[in-house]
């Protein structure tokens, strides 16, 4: 009687055992598996699209958007904007983040891309593809022309941190 009591304790501690093995294994793998978010890199794209958002903001306010692609007297587009762009881009932006600006002219017919040449101070497109957070900001500014026609322009603005 003695040694079936005995063999019935020590099946019990091997279940036992085997149940801790399984629960572990199972942790380690989830833990493999999920990729828990990092605070720092959220509050980093937070950043960027409010730094984005905060720039277009303050140049429509100061309409530096019109002055800068459209000619004042006419209201067409000026040519070689987009060098005057990426001048005035680069000096309001902190040093280590990277720009690429694309600017559309919405009318009836469809949106046509008014810069002929990259609004960008990255060298290269791998800045947006190895640079960790990327951050797309959708601006639409409207203005009025002389003849009292509106111009709706629709700016994509993408940024990222460099240096990594």
């Amino acid at each position: 009687m003695k040694l079936l009591k005995a063999r019935k304790g020590i099946m019990r501690v091997i279940e036992a055992l085997f149940a801790s093995i399984t629960i572990l294994v199972a942790v380690v793998a989830s833990n493999q598996l999920i990729a828990f978010p990092n605070p720092f890199t959220s509050r980093t794209r937070s950043d960027l699209e409010k730094l984005g958002y905060n720039l277009m903001f303050r140049l429509a306010q100061d309409k530096l958007l019109e002055s800068l692609i459209l000619n004042v007297t006419t209201r067409e587009v000026r040519s070689g904007w987009e060098n005057d762009a990426t001048i005035v881009l680069s000096s309001l932006l902190p040093v280590g983040v990277y720009f690429n600006l694309t600017v559309y002219k919405l009318s009836d017919d469809e949106p046509s891309q008014l810069n002929k040449q990259p609004v960008t101070n990255a060298e290269s497109e791998d800045v947006f593809i190895k640079g960790g957070d990327v951050v797309t900001i959708i601006y639409t500014y409207t203005t009025k022309m002389e003849s009292d026609e509106t111009v709706t322009l629709l700016f994509y603005l993408t940024l990222t941190r460099g240096g990594r």
